[in-house]
């Protein structure tokens, strides 16, 4: 059984010896080719629960790059617990790191679940995002500005025009109501995003918008990654 793989697998994935490296890469692939969805089972316990931040990162990372060929073998009920676990991931964690890996692996599924035919799942995805844009903690607000850009990087042409001006109303308020922070980047490289796909809201204002938040204090860790 996947969950037989050893808490070591993780950290072995990350070490400066090659050896150990290798032969953790070599018992997951062995396992995976034994039992997969056993061996994702077990990597979203150990984004869930790990308590060292690099193993919950390694495991996303992991997910996120193994999942969408897997998912097609999936049953539908695996389907469903694996995006409500990463979803769970995203209102939880802490990390940053983590939160970023897992808001791509999260949308890779989306992705493929509407390549599989499940359009109206987009509509779930929009819920969520929704509801993350409008949540009362920063870090929360902040992870739905990353997912919603990864979603409009790859499912741009799936989002209603309605849902998406909706959205981005959200993300404006989030702009204009926070400090700066984190979280105003997040929503900033969010509208800008939404701004490359969007003709009705031109990237001249988006780059006017961050000027204006620099010039308002952001500190200089977050100037190059705003510019």
């Amino acid at each position: 059984m996947a969950q037989l793989l050893c808490n070591d697998v993780l950290p072995s994935l990350r070490s400066p010896d090659a050896a150990k490296r290798q032969s953790a890469e070599a018992a997951l692939e062995k396992q995976t080719s034994v039992e997969p969805y056993q061996v994702v089972v077990w990597l979203l316990e150990r984004l869930t629960f790990a308590a060292d931040m690099p193993d919950r990162q390694m495991a996303a990372v992991l997910l996120e790059r193994r999942l969408p060929a897997l998912w097609s073998s999936v049953t539908p009920e695996g389907k469903k617990q694996s995006i409500e676990a990463l979803m769970n991931v995203l209102q939880k964690d802490t990390s940053r790191p983590v939160l970023r890996v897992t808001a791509s692996a999260l949308v890779c599924l989306a992705s493929a679940q509407v390549s599989d035919g499940h359009a109206t799942f987009i509509d779930d995805i929009i819920m969520f995002v929704g509801n993350l844009l409008n949540a009362t903690a920063d870090l929360i607000r902040e992870v739905g500005c990353i997912v919603l850009s990864d979603v409009i990087d790859r499912l741009h042409e799936r989002i209603p025009n309605r849902s998406l001006k909706h959205l981005q109303a959200s993300v404006q308020l989030i702009i204009l109501n926070s400090l700066p922070s984190h979280l105003q980047l997040a929503a900033v490289s969010c509208l800008r995003c939404i701004a490359v796909h969007e003709t009705s809201l031109p990237l001249t204002c988006v780059a006017q918008l961050a000027q204006t938040l620099l010039g308002n204090g952001v500190d200089s860790d977050l100037k190059e990654e705003i510019l």
